[in-house]
Order: structure tokens, then sequence, then C-alpha cells
């Protein structure tokens, strides 16, 4: 038997290798910009390679460890109505 009728056979999984390298470095930088909107709980980031400058929202993102601010769709939101 080779390793990988063993390993299909017993049900093991491969362990998970740790975030390391430049994947820490991305989850890192997404941590510093992507935040969390307090008024319409999604995630928000600023981009800046566009002109104007445009506001991107992401619904479905783990919000855990974001920095926690008001967007400025909601700020205008907000002065507007």
């Amino acid at each position: 038997m080779n390793w990988y009728e063993r390993f299909n056979a017993v049900g093991i999984s491969k362990p998970k290798k740790a975030i390391t390298g430049r994947n820490l470095r991305d989850a890192r930088q997404c941590d510093k910009e992507v935040k969390h909107c307090r008024n319409c709980n999604c995630c928000w980031e600023l981009d800046t390679t566009r002109n104007p400058s445009k506001v991107e929202r992401y619904q479905n993102f783990p919000s855990y460890g974001k920095t926690k601010e008001v967007c400025p769709l909601c700020i205008e939101g907000e002065t507007n109505g």
C-alpha cells in the first residue's frame, strides 16, 4: 500500500500550512486598508487607483480586526438626507 492509499484509507487530511511570507503581508495590509462601517454594517475601502477616488463596499466580508469607521457613503447620506 503506497502513501496515497494509506492517506485516503485512514481519512487523515493534510496539515494546513501557516500563513507566512507574502500571504501574511497581504492579510495585514488588508486589515489596514479595509474598514468596517458601524451604520451599514459593511466592510469598505477607498479605491485610490481611480480618479476620482471610489468607495468599494463588501457585503460578505469578515469584520474581525477591522477598524470601525462610518463609511463615506453613509456620511454623504446623513448630510444629504
